[in-house]
Parts: C-alpha cells; structure tokens; sequence
C-alpha cells in the first residue's frame, strides 16, 4: 500500500506470504526495532534510576495509577482503529478517512469521559489523584491523532522511521520528566513526561505519514466495527488486567505501598515486555501476511523459542539478585520491592511465553475468542487481586505470579491449541523447555555465587557483576550442551541480525545462501 504522504515503502514487503520471505521481513524489521528499542530503554532506564532518587516511592504509586490510562487510551484506537487496518489486505481511501473519524471520536469521547469523572475516583484513590487524571485525559487526543499513521507505517513495514519516532519521543519525555521532578512537580514529572512521549509521538507520525482526511463513511465504519470491536474489547481487557492490580494495591494498601509494588513489577515483568514490543509490533503484520497454516506456525514457534532463550536469563539473574540490586540502584526508600521482583521476575517468564498470542488470535481471524477470554481473565484478576491486597503487597506479588503461569497454560490451551492448532505440549516441549532448563541452572549456580561474593565483603557491583557472570556462563553452557537446536537458532539470528558489513563488495548471486535483503 502506497502511503498518504507518497514516500516509498522501506521495508520489504514480503508480498507472497512464504516463510523465507517473511522470515527476512522480520529480522530486517526486528533490527530496527530491537536497536532502537536498546537506545528507547537504556534511556529510560537512565532516567528511571534518575526520577526514583528525586521523588518518593508513594508520588510513583500514585503515577502507577494514572499512568493506566496510556494504556487504556492506546488500546481504544491503536487496537480498535489502527488493527483493522494492518490486518487487511488492502484498505481503501475511504476505510483510511472513516478510520480516522472514528480514532477522533474515540478519542474526543475518551478525553472528555475522563477529564469529567476524574472527581468521582477521589473518594476511592485519594485527592491527588484527581488533578493527576484530569491532566492525563489528554493521552486520549493524542493516541486517536497517531492510530492511522502508525497503521499506514505498519503496513509498509516502515520499522526504521516507526524505530526513529519511538527514540526522539523517548528522548524528549525522559529530558522533560527529569526536569519537572527537579522543580519538584511530584507525581505530576511522570504524568507530563508520559504526555510529552505520547504527544510527541503522534506528531512525528503525522509527519511521516500524513492522514487521510476524517470522514464518516457507515459503511466503512461497519466494516471497521465487525473486526476493530472485538479486537478494542480483547486489548482494553488485557490492558486492564495489566494495570487494576496497580488500582487495587493503591486503594486498599496506599499509595507508598503501590510504589514499591510499581517498581518491582516494572523490573519484574514490564522490562521484558518491553523488549517484547519488538515482537508484538512485528507479529501482527508478519503473521497477517502468511498464507499457509504450517508457515504461520513454524513462524510463531521460532519467534516465541528465541524470545524465551534471550529473555528468561535476565529474568532468572532477577530472581537471585532482586534484594541486593534494587536498593543499590533506585536507593535505601525502594528496598522494600527486592523482595517482591523475585516472584514477580517468575510472573515475567510466564508473560514471555505468553507474548503474541493476541496478534497471533488476531492475524487468524479470532479477536471475538480473544475478547471473551480477556474478559473473564479480568474478572479473575481482579477478584483475587483484591482478595490479596487484604493481607499485604508480598502477598500480592505471589498471587500475581501464580496468576501468570495458570493464564500461560490457558491462553496456550484455550486460545493458541484450539483456534491455531498449535499443541500446548508441542509450545511447552519446543519453546519453554530449552530456556527453562538452562535458567533452572543459572538459578542454581547464581545464589551460591552471590552469597559467596558478599560474605567475602566486595562492592556491590562487583558482586554483582560476579554473580552476572558466574549465572550468564552456566546458562550457556547447558544450553550449548543440551539443547543445540536453540542454540543454533540463536546463532543463526544472531548473525542475520548483525549489519552486513560487506554491503561494499559486490552483490552475491540470486542463487547464493547470502542474497536474502
């Protein structure tokens, strides 16, 4: 599809659907946004260290709150609006002008819907959170003015613009952030510096990809509405479920105590999802695109064995190092969430897994299954949620854990076995077992490491430095021993994904292992 702004597709386009084309459209696509996604989180990162030593854990717990709505507001028009449109096959002119009527009425609707109730959660949340909601309600505006853009972007295959806006979004929000913290704003830094990230997005977008003209088109409108309601209800479900614990932990446990529990869950399970973007925004396209059930799934099962090899050790390292490294990085204040990042770093390997089951249930054709499942994991959530909170935030973070893991093997079974054909065993077998055992492992080895570095009264970081490595070498080991089919995924991706350093030297034959773009 030809972009509104007339510029060229940048991607491949990987038109005809095979394996092999889409398996180069996702390593190009994905080193755009993994190196854009390493500069986007090591700044964050930064600044996070940065804003937790200025503001106090219960300012956070209260931005924890409100910073729900980011998610919530993405979901009502990236997913309800911009989803139908990467999903199909070829939209036309007057899809793309009813797509953004629509993003702007949602979001006209959302701002106004928020700004006006924002008085009525004071009772329940506090009264500071009041003018923190009523400032966030313009996420909304924001949101709705970028859907059509970053579908039109999505569907060129467009990751390296996409990776650029993400970078100079995050640079700007982390700059403003940090400086509203040091003119004591409180809470309110991380709500402008949201804002900032969110509205500066949308403005590059626009730029890069100029939309259509809004037009109510019913037609089209319909035709939006049969896919982009489901998919909207499954998205604003799964958001909600990501996010309630954050309300509940702070009506019923205060706001210091959600701030701690914020912290550890961003260590714990956020950070991978993170880097688990990457997947998530290269999937729904990719997978839209494949035209045979078994390429869709070989598709899936390569993506989501990486995923869990690169990502579960990090993981597993949290689980041995979480008490030492959380005071040592954020400060003395957030020592109280090391404890709670080594369950929540297990929730974090559950989520893994998980990862890209819902453009996986979209891509197929399945939102409506997705949306009904949401739903009811919601409702589950949020009762024990609530249940937990009664005794105190430890209990919290193993509830939450223990949530992950049975809604890993349901979404698996219910959704991924039964709609796509792909095996629980077969994901349980080929995906989780290479990762989980060398982990299992590098578990093993790490405390006893640790434990040793520290009674010998080194540096913090050395000792943790040390056991990084004592864990990271054991990982590898087993995984070298055992599982050399993982390993030689990895490896394999790991040499596509490095720049070609020989784009000087004349160009391979058409015939050659090499000729891949």
């Amino acid at each position: 599809m030809s972009g509104h702004d007339g510029a060229p597709a940048a991607e491949p386009e990987a038109a005809d659907g095979s394996a092999r084309s889409l398996g180069q459209a996702a390593l190009h696509s994905a080193r755009w946004l993994s190196l854009s996604r390493v500069a986007v989180e090591l700044t964050a990162f930064a600044g996070s260290v940065v804003l937790a030593r200025l503001l106090t854990p219960a300012e956070f717990g209260y931005a924890a709150i409100v910073l729900t709505l980011a998610g919530l507001a993405a979901a009502a028009t990236t997913q309800g609006v911009g989803t139908p449109l990467v999903q199909a096959r070829e939209p036309t002119a007057r899809q793309l002008e009813a797509a953004m009527g629509a993003s702007l009425a949602v979001g006209v609707t959302g701002a106004l819907t928020t700004f006006l109730g924002a008085s009525l959660l004071s009772s329940l949340l506090g009264s500071n959170i009041t003018p923190l909601l009523q400032l966030m309600s313009v996420i909304f505006l924001f949101c709705a003015v970028a859907a059509v853009p970053d579908a039109m972007l999505q569907r060129r295959l467009d990751f390296r613009r996409l990776s650029m806006i993400d970078v100079l979004a995050m640079l700007a929000s982390i700059a403003t952030a940090l400086g509203c913290a040091w003119v004591g704003l409180g809470a309110e830094s991380i709500v402008i510096g949201s804002l900032v990230l969110t509205g500066t997005t949308a403005a590059l977008l626009v730029a890069a990809a100029r939309p259509p003209r809004p037009r109510w088109h019913s037609h089209e409108i319909r035709e939006l509405a049969r896919f982009g309601l489901p998919a909207c209800g499954a998205t604003l479900a799964y958001t909600a479920s990501r996010n309630i614990d954050y309300v509940i932990v702070g009506a019923r446990l205060g706001a210091a105590q959600t701030g701690l529990y914020y912290r550890a869950y961003q260590l714990g399970v956020e950070y991978q999802s993170k880097v688990s973007g990457i997947l998530v925004r290269v999937a729904l396209p990719l997978f839209s695109r494949a035209t045979d059930p078994d390429e869709l799934r070989e598709l899936r099962h390569r993506i989501v064995r990486l995923h869990a090899v690169v990502l579960l050790p990090l993981l597993g390292l949290l689980v041995v190092i979480g008490p030492t490294f959380v005071p040592w990085l954020y400060g003395p204040p957030w020592a109280g969430a090391g404890e709670l990042v080594q369950w929540l770093a297990v929730a974090g390997m559950a989520a893994t897994i998980a990862t890209g089951t819902g453009p996986l249930m979209m891509a197929t054709g399945h939102p409506r299954a997705l949306w009904h499942y949401n739903v009811g994991s919601l409702v589950v959530f949020a009762l024990v949620i609530y249940m937990a909170s009664g005794e105190s935030v430890e209990t919290v973070a193993i509830v939450v854990t223990l949530f992950r893991i049975a809604s890993l093997l349901a979404t698996q079974y219910l959704l991924v076995e039964r709609l796509v054909g792909i095996r629980l065993i077969d994901t349980l077998r080929d995906d989780v077992l290479p990762a989980s055992v060398p982990t299992v492992a590098l578990i093993g080895a790490a405390f006893p490491a640790l434990s040793l570095l520290e009674a010998a009264e080194i540096p913090t970081f050395l000792a943790l430095a040390g056991t990084t490595i004592a864990g990271l070498t054991v990982y590898w080991a087993v995984l070298w021993l055992l599982f050399p089919n993982a390993r030689a995924d990895f490896q394999r991706l790991a040499k596509r994904f490095l720049p070609n350093r020989t784009a000087a030297a004349p160009a391979p034959s058409s015939t050659g292992p090499d000729s891949s773009p």
